[in-house]
């Protein structure tokens, strides 16, 4: 039902619409059966060959713009083939993908090529060949309730829109059956030769002005992650945690009266116990200047 609304809807001529159904040659039969009691007419292998000349330009190799949008009654008429009054889409059976099967390429009418396969394989690989062949980047459809399924499906196809279990001309606008933004402008991005594989709306026709001004580089340093301060806590980092840094140097940086008073001496003694040597710079001054700095560095 889903597909022969989409391939019916405007009479074919969304460019989302199916343009082939690839069917599990286990549902064959009930496919087909359900396809004939919705108003479907599947075509006899002449009839086939008479209309690839009516709806593919031979020398263009690509649709006649007198069949596009025409109804599957008008179609059959074109091409000298009777078919019931209340038919409302064509099929034929395909056997393969190029330019020695006219019926493989777009068709914006309400006919559809149908293809019978074994595997999931086969199937993805078959409509890869068709994109590649005529739409590639547009819009694919998969009918599945197997997640795995969709998600190779969904992965492997080149199309901006992939719509599952949806009519693919309703799903692919946009809006009725999923949250993408409706429009009849439909992206393919660079497989299509498009900047873009979106729906394409108001946004994309918006020119924006941005001012953007200089922005300085960031300027950073790196602080240890624990700072121990205030009388007695650097005895406590020496005798529980300094042997867990796995370091075997240190610096200390320090004023004059720092040596003056036996801090630093006590300092240098506990890192020494540790395995650690050190060095020590005690000219640091009040708003250290990069002289300082640069003295402590060398």
């Amino acid at each position: 039902n889903d597909i022969l609304m989409s391939k019916t809807f405007d009479n074919g001529r969304i460019c989302a619409a199916e343009q082939s159904i690839i069917v599990d040659h286990s549902i064959k039969e009930a496919v087909e059966q359900r396809f004939r009691l919705m108003g479907a007419y599947f075509l006899s292998d002449d009839e086939m060959h008479k209309l690839e000349t009516i709806v593919i330009d031979p020398e263009k190799q690509s649709m006649n713009a007198k069949i596009v949008g025409q109804s599957a009654k008008k179609i059959a008429e074109i091409a000298g083939i009777n078919v019931p009054d209340g038919t409302k889409i064509l099929i034929a059976h395909m056997e393969g993908v190029g330019e020695k099967y006219p019926l493989s390429r777009e068709k914006l009418c309400p006919l559809l090529g149908f293809y019978v396969v074994n595997t999931i394989d086969e199937a993805v690989n078959l409509c890869t060949d068709l994109t590649h062949f005529g739409g590639l980047g547009h819009t694919a459809s998969i009918f599945s309730t197997d997640p795995d399924v969709i998600k190779q499906f969904g992965e492997t196809i080149n199309a901006g829109r992939i719509v599952v279990n949806s009519p693919s001309s309703h799903g692919g606008i946009g809006d009725l059956y999923n949250r993408l933004h409706p429009s009849l402008t439909l992206g393919c991005g660079a497989g299509g030769r498009n900047i873009t594989t979106d729906n394409v709306t108001v946004t994309h026709l918006l020119n924006i002005k941005r001012i953007s001004k200089r922005m300085l580089n960031m300027k950073w340093f790196r602080v240890p992650s624990r700072i121990y301060f205030e009388a007695g806590s650097m005895d406590v980092f020496f005798r529980n945690e300094i042997k867990d840094l796995g370091v075997h140097r240190a610096f200390i940086v320090c004023t004059g009266s720092a040596i003056r008073q036996g801090a630093v001496a006590h300092r240098e003694s506990c890192l020494m116990q540790a395995g650690i040597s050190s060095t020590v710079f005690s000219d640091v001054k009040s708003d250290p200047t990069i002289e300082v700095i640069e003295a402590g560095l060398s």
